[in-house]
């Protein structure tokens, strides 16, 4: 990875590795000589796997148009790393058949295409860059407890923090970072507001939003003789009548993901029975019809997204923290740095 150098600080350090860290890692890279991410999970070492830093990466994930435009400006190659990597490319309107509240969506052969794969995979390849980058440290196990701040607390000089051992635990003793630039990435397990609190600042208002949505997933094995018209369902949600949505979309390694979502009381459940029941009452049979006699290829696993939050802070400064966006993750980050060079 070659990169022009526009430095202008040291040090920045970068609060949470999952993929709005990662991104944001790439992007400052650009602009100081070193770069620290501080993730609290620890990475997979070999291959792609699920971690419990990303807990809804088991979850459907598709890279629509732009995340793939901007993550491919970062980092060149990468569309026909997740090519290589089996990812199903589909043309979202002749290759999903899309039933929304108004009717079947039309079909027709549109450019619009949309790489479907197992969310780790992607997580993965970024990390696997980043980590070949000599500017570039990832500290895991690395907990933030706390930040630095100049002698009248006017300024954020780094971050205090605790590193876990692989043997145990235990956390060893707290550590100073200085950095000339801290951005926190942790999303909604952030504890900004308590950091700001501990050097003197008011925390800031908030405006939380949530639906009590949850979400159940499961991959099957495509069947050999199967036919259809189609390769990929998305049935949505159709509010306040009907809150539960389906998906089923081609992954790699010849399996679908298929998953269903709906609101409390009737979140889905880990329950084999409960879980083809939420499929078969789907306004449409197309997605029980396919899976109902397919083999499956994982467990069911479920996801309860906390919700949506938006933190005020002062002086115009406003962080987000969104579920289950991940192009606003890819969009979020590389508007900061266009906004920059603007």
């Amino acid at each position: 990875m070659v990169h022009v150098s526009l430095a202008r600080g040291r040090h920045a350090v970068v609060i949470g590795g999952s993929m709005a860290g990662l991104l944001t890692a790439r992007i400052l890279v650009d602009y100081f000589e070193q770069v620290t991410i501080l993730e609290c999970d620890r990475f997979p070492t070999t291959s792609p796997q699920p971690r419990k830093g990303v807990p809804q990466c088991k979850q459907l994930h598709i890279l629509l148009t732009r995340g793939r435009q901007i993550m491919e400006e970062l980092f060149p190659g990468l569309e026909a790393e997740l090519i290589d990597a089996d990812a199903a490319v589909l043309d979202m309107g002749a290759d999903v058949a899309w039933l929304n509240p108004f009717g079947w969506a039309a079909r027709f052969p549109s450019g619009f295409e949309a790489l479907s794969f197992s969310r780790y995979i992607l997580d993965w390849l970024i990390y696997r860059r980043l980590s070949q980058v000599s500017t570039i440290q990832i500290l895991e196990s690395s907990f933030v407890t706390g930040l630095l701040t100049n002698s009248n607390k006017t300024a954020v000089t780094g971050v205090v923090m605790r590193r876990r051992g692989r043997e145990h635990s235990e956390s060893v003793q707290p550590e100073e970072l200085a950095a000339d630039l801290v951005i926190d990435t942790s999303g909604y397990s952030s504890q900004a507001p308590n950091w700001l609190k501990a050097i003197g600042y008011d925390a800031p208002e908030e405006t939380v939003v949530t639906t009590s949505m949850g979400y159940a997933s499961r991959l099957y094995e495509i069947p050999a003789n199967f036919q259809a018209d189609w390769r990929g369902v998305y049935i949505q949600a159709a509010p306040p009548e009907r809150t539960s949505m389906g998906v089923l979309y081609p992954i790699e390694n010849n399996h679908w993901i298929v998953g269903v979502c709906a609101t409390a009381p009737h979140r889905p459940s880990k329950n084999e029975a409960e879980f083809l029941e939420s499929l078969r009452n789907l306004p449409s049979p197309h997605i029980y019809n396919a899976v109902k006699d397919a083999r499956p290829a994982t467990e069911i696993g479920i996801y309860h997204p906390p919700g949506n939050r938006l933190r005020y802070y002062e002086r115009n400064v406003l962080a987000a923290s969104y579920k289950d966006l991940l192009p606003w993750e890819i969009l979020s980050a590389h508007l900061h740095r266009s906004m920059d060079r603007g």
